[in-house]
């Protein structure tokens, strides 16, 4: 795997790690004003990252407890 496509994975999950807590936050704040259902986001985040991760990393190199917590959030 060349270096710019694992930079760009890395930009991509903490992109995604940093937009969750902000889209729980106005989800909670302001779910009258707004109608669109933030919760759709959050899970597409959460999946996005999880396919992100589980794509570019080799399986071998993939933690037990990993694959417990990906689990966990598709569950």
């Amino acid at each position: 795997m060349s270096k710019t496509s694992e930079r760009i994975q890395q930009a991509l999950l903490i992109a995604i790690l940093l937009l969750l807590p902000f889209n729980l936050v106005i989800g909670r704040i302001i779910p009258t004003v707004v109608s669109f259902p933030f919760y759709v986001v959050d899970a597409l985040l959460v999946l996005l990252g999880i396919l992100l991760f589980f794509n570019f990393t080799p399986y071998e190199k993939i933690t037990s407890s990993q694959k417990y917590i990906a689990f966990s959030l598709f569950v």
